[in-house]
């Protein structure tokens, strides 16, 4: 199961690393995309866009638009580190798992 010819250059072209790096990258950059459009969404609510920020969802209501939108952001940020956990525990584990095995030491899992 262990190759003991294995090189660094080796790991890192191995089929198995490849893909490991690939679905992590994919996963990482689009939870950082949205939240890093929803965030700067917030920032441009919050200064250029003041005017529709004040807005109240309901005419008696004391919380505005840029409450619920902050509100939003906290809840979507949650969101996505639920899903990543859970992606990560699902799909990156595994192939961390494969890229390990093929490693002529054993280390420690803990």
């Amino acid at each position: 199961m262990s190759d003991p010819d294995l090189t660094p250059q080796s790991l890192i072209l191995s089929p198995a690393f490849i893909r490991l790096t690939r679905q992590r990258r994919i996963i990482v950059y689009l939870l950082t995309s949205l939240l890093l459009l929803v965030f700067l969404g917030n920032l441009l609510l919050l200064s250029i866009w003041s005017d529709i920020a004040i807005l109240k969802i309901q005419p008696d209501a004391v919380l505005n638009l840029a409450i619920y939108y902050s509100v939003f952001l906290l809840i979507l940020s949650v969101i996505c580190a639920v899903f990543y956990t859970w992606y990560a525990n699902r799909k990156i584990d595994p192939l961390r798992t494969d890229v390990l095995s093929t490693l002529p030491i054993k280390l420690d899992e803990s």
